[in-house]
């Protein structure tokens, strides 16, 4: 059970499934009762410098660029950075057909679009992907071989797994937005983010 409460608990965190067997259900047993603290492994990784530079300058860069929002923004508790990237750039934002319990970015925002759709202008040539899973490719969400995709995930199991990838990211989401954000307001003067 610690174990589960654990692999629960530590970001991206995901779904457990613990199966006892019936005749331990019905007997009596004791277990020391241990602080949870004394298990948690503090996940705000930053990323490197080198990284958001080059993430900055391709999105900066790039015709149509967009956004994809995965479940890992909620875990980061990032919802707002993403809100502020995407009004200083202009950048949509997409969820992919997985994320449907989660909702990382208003719905309602003229920013955006919706559930990802292969068959939409967006992406250009860069999409920013912000803790999304990337389902494998179907037709309703493949990305064509020509756009340069960044990937950013405390889940390494699922970075880069499907689709070719110009930069993996392992980071927490809240601590990359941050930089992120710095990087384009230095990049950029504000006539031109305008």
């Amino acid at each position: 059970l610690r174990r589960a409460q654990k692999f629960a608990s530590t970001k991206p965190r995901a779904p457990v499934f613990v199966a006892m067997p019936q005749n331990h259900l019905s007997t009596n047993t004791q277990a020391a009762v241990i602080d949870q603290d004394k298990y948690s492994i503090t996940m705000q990784i930053r990323p490197s410098t080198e990284d958001i530079k080059q993430t900055a300058k391709m999105l900066l860069s790039a015709d149509n660029p967009l956004i994809l929002s995965g479940d890992e923004i909620r875990y980061c508790q990032a919802e707002a950075e993403l809100l502020e990237l995407a009004e200083l750039t202009g950048m949509p934002v997409v969820k992919d057909w997985s994320a449907s319990w989660s909702k990382p970015f208003p719905t309602k925002h003229p920013l955006y679009y919706g559930n990802y759709m292969a068959t939409s202008r967006f992406p250009g040539k860069v999409m920013l992907n912000l803790g999304s899973r990337m389902p494998l490719a179907g037709s309703q969400f493949r990305i064509e071989s020509d756009v340069k995709l960044v990937q950013v995930r405390l889940d390494v199991e699922n970075l880069a797994r499907v689709y070719p990838t110009e930069l993996s990211i392992v980071a927490d989401l809240k601590l990359t937005l941050l930089d992120l954000i710095e990087e384009i307001k230095l990049l950029s003067s504000l006539r031109k983010l305008k």
